[in-house]
């Protein structure tokens, strides 16, 4: 691939996102202009930038190197992540936009009159967000590291293209750039994806596991339960249920996203088998995807894939970095300031959350297991507590504190024992049971 066609193109795509955070800029007042929008986004855009928050590293970059481990079987992840959207899509989508709301932590304030939990609760989602968001800026270094683009201050410049136009233009910055940049690479994947089975057919390449299944536990259970379960507690998913024009919005979008992204995780799986079945030899730090890609095409078509790529990675990390700064703004006390300076300090955390995320981005390799991993404990904490916030009228603040000890104990006991049955079960039994003893307690102390 041309150097020099793919920094012109990656310049384009910087430059155009750069003008979009300009754009939204002029039209932000308060910090629910900045975090929501202004809480009129329709179905399409909606839907767009739902499915951008998943089309990212992880999907694309990720499932390809899953499934040339672990072939077909490498689909769980996004298999998670649709089912999480039909969980959205089945009501919970449309109880979050009722709660008029900001942040998923403040439901801890609203339904179990707890401010404490609710700065519990932020403090999890942020540190999980940070988890995946660091798993993003891994995938971008893997992929350009992939292409030879192995220059520090290259990698860096992207970055700071996506820091810059997500702080200057906030959540509706985001959703622009995810409605051009989703329709972008969803467009040039299937081209591509036709063009790759018109050569190698889906019933000539190999459909086991490269390795074991019973080695392999980690690649069944937590891809496929973890995503499916965290789009609940997911702030940047739920940020866009809040910021949509209306209840039923939310959940068409959810519906469709749901769809989209589904279909969309057949492409990087197959190219994941692809690489295995042709023998590619994968360097350390580098992407299957890219490598196979570069196999079967060359020239400009590369370029376009290479740039279509950074774009997806781009869209959930824009994502995530307002997402974090929405709940450290809003869940530990800026939306107690004046609408100006609470903007203002909004984008200087978002400056600094990806700044943090681009030096941690360093320490860490497998694009997959850091999201897994991010997922975990919020998922063990939280899920159960916000589940009941959407389905019970009566929610407790015992069960709440129960169920949340109980999650993390469990969390952190099961990192150290060993158990036939997968842990992250395990762990939401605990949450469970936590919040049915919590409730058990607090009937008994009403009725004396």
């Amino acid at each position: 691939m041309a150097s020099s066609q793919f920094i012109i193109l990656l310049l384009g795509l910087g430059i155009f996102s750069l003008i979009i955070g300009v754009y939204a800029a002029k039209h932000i007042r308060t910090t629910g202009d900045y975090f929501l929008a202004g809480r009129q986004v329709g179905v399409w855009p909606l839907m767009l930038t739902l499915c951008a928050t998943q089309i990212g590293g992880g999907l694309i970059l990720g499932t390809a190197d899953e499934a040339y481990q672990i072939g077909w079987y490498g689909i769980l992840y996004a298999m998670g992540i649709f089912l999480g959207f039909a969980l959205l899509a089945s009501g919970f989508a449309s109880k979050l936009r009722g709660f008029n709301i900001v942040t998923t932590a403040q439901l801890f304030e609203t339904h179990y009159q707890s401010r404490t939990l609710r700065k519990l609760a932020s403090l999890i989602i942020v540190i999980s967000m940070c988890g995946i968001l660091v798993g993003q800026v891994v995938a971008a270094k893997k992929f350009m590291f992939a292409l030879g683009m192995t220059q520090d201050w290259l990698f860096i410049a992207f970055w700071a293209f996506v820091i810059v136009y997500t702080m200057i233009g906030g959540l509706k910055a985001v959703i622009l750039t995810d409605v051009y940049q989703v329709l972008f690479i969803i467009a040039l994947f299937i081209g591509l994806f036709i063009f790759a089975i018109i050569q190698y057919p889906f019933s000539d390449l190999q459909w086991v596991p490269a390795e074991p299944i019973e080695d392999l536990p980690i690649h069944f259970v937590a891809p496929l339960l973890l995503p499916f379960l965290f789009c609940i507690v997911e702030q940047d998913l739920a940020q866009r249920c809040f910021a949509a024009r209306t209840r039923k919005v939310a959940t068409l979008a959810a519906a469709l996203a749901a769809v989209i992204v589904l279909l969309f995780g057949i492409i990087p799986t197959y190219f994941g088998v692809l690489a295995q079945h042709l023998g590619l030899e994968i360097a350390n730090n580098t992407s299957v995807l890219v490598s196979v890609i570069a196999e079967i095409s060359h020239g400009v078509v590369l370029s376009l894939v290479a740039v279509a790529l950074l774009a997806a990675i781009i869209s959930t990390s824009d994502s995530l970095l307002c997402a974090i700064s929405s709940n450290l703004a809003q869940d530990f006390g800026l939306d107690q300031l004046s609408d100006r300076l609470a903007v203002h300090l909004s984008r200087g955390i978002t400056l600094l959350c990806g700044v943090i995320a681009l030096v941690l981005a360093y320490q860490f390799d497998n694009i997959i297991r850091i999201l897994i991993h991010s997922y975990e404990l919020p998922v063990s904490a939280l899920f159960v507590a916000i589940f009941f916030c959407c389905i019970a009228k009566r929610t407790p603040k015992l069960a709440a504190i129960v169920s949340i000890t109980f999650g993390i104990v469990a969390f952190g006991l099961l990192k150290f024992i060993s158990t036939p049955f997968p842990r992250e079960i395990l762990q939401l039994i605990a949450a469970f049971t936590g919040y049915g003893l919590g409730w058990w307690l607090d009937a008994r102390q009403r009725h004396g």
